[in-house]
């Protein structure tokens, strides 16, 4: 199961480069058509990876953990969600984004569970994600539910502050600032 994961993780990947690049040559309609076709294969590595993970533990029913290798794939499927989830904004596909970016977000493996490295990674997945939703439904003029993203988000910058290297902090706090100031012009 995670060798297939993988290999959808990989080939959802290059799509969603194939669309960006095609995003920005000015034919939207193909570049829509990859990212929706490499987010149906990051789904299905979703769904695979969830039954690996499963299979994988160790622990009781409270505490269903996969090992470390598949922990590092679902942190890669969580990555590829959430650039989906950008390149679908992009394109002018809020609705898709949003739906992207929430599976990023409930895909990022507990980071209790993590080395630092990997920690660090899924802390910052996790507030461009919930900063992406905030952007997303702001794109929508959900003012309400894009608030309420970056109110969590925001929540996460002191661990993202203490975990991530000071320029990636400063790029998600940048980040927040940006999406504030969107919502307030919408007020």
């Amino acid at each position: 199961e995670s060798l297939l994961a993988a290999n959808n993780t990989e080939l959802a990947k290059s799509l969603r480069v194939a669309s960006t690049k095609l995003l920005a040559a000015g034919h939207k309609d193909a570049a829509i058509s990859g990212l929706t076709t490499a987010f149906a294969l990051l789904r299905r590595a979703g769904r695979v990876n969830a039954v690996a993970t499963i299979r994988a533990a160790d622990g009781g029913v409270a505490d269903v953990l996969p090992n470390s290798a598949t922990r590092g794939d679902i942190l890669e499927l969580s990555a590829e969600l959430v650039a989906a989830a950008t390149a679908m904004r992009d394109a002018g596909l809020a609705s898709r984004a949003v739906e992207a970016a929430r599976e990023g977000l409930t895909s990022i493996p507990n980071t209790n569970h993590l080395a630092p490295d990997a920690r660090a990674t899924a802390t910052m997945l996790r507030v461009h994600a919930l900063q992406l939703l905030g952007a997303a439904s702001a794109d929508q003029h959900d003012v309400e539910a894009a608030r309420a993203y970056l109110d969590r988000a925001n929540a996460l910058l002191p661990q993202a502050k203490a975990e991530l290297d000071p320029k990636d902090y400063v790029r998600l706090q940048s980040q927040s600032v940006e999406l504030g100031t969107t919502l307030l012009e919408l007020l």
